[in-house]
């Protein structure tokens, strides 16, 4: 009983200082890179965000995953790689050249002992691909050497 006791104070605790500080819910991925609209992305992109742990709850013996959501089809975006990542940052690709990709990142945050959402996305960006040698660097004599 003891126990249950000094859980349901921490509890209690949590939720006044979530109340008192207006939200408990999990924070959405933001700062996301490359940033919106970006082009001549590389065909292997590394893509990373930032995250802010919410305020208001210690965090408990849970742990923080992210997953990475990627696709040519806004309304079609596909988990990528392993289903979760503790970082800041994914690989992905090869994507095809001079294609528009749409992405968003998705958060699970367990507090275990905190209410509210413990799942937040970040806002969906797109960006370009470049050419397998980026159109920056390409010339017509260039162009002409690689038909030759």
């Amino acid at each position: 009983m003891k126990h249950a006791t000094i859980l349901t104070t921490g509890l209690l605790l949590c939720l006044a200082s979530a109340a008192s500080l207006g939200h408990a819910d999990t924070n959405p991925p933001t700062s996301l890179i490359p940033p919106d609209g970006a082009e001549d992305v590389p065909l292997t992109p590394t893509l990373s965000w930032t995250w802010e742990a919410p305020v208001g709850c210690p965090e408990g013996i849970g742990i923080t995953v992210f997953t990475v959501f990627l696709g040519a089809d806004l309304e079609h975006l596909s988990e990528v790689g392993p289903c979760c990542n503790e970082g800041s940052s994914e690989t992905v690709g090869p994507l095809q050249p001079y294609t528009q990709y749409f992405w968003k990142v998705r958060v699970v945050d367990e507090f275990w002992d905190c209410p509210g959402s413990h799942e937040a996305f970040s806002v969906i960006q797109s960006f370009t691909t470049a050419a397998t040698v980026p159109s920056r660097l390409m010339t017509w004599g260039r162009v002409k050497e690689l038909y030759n």
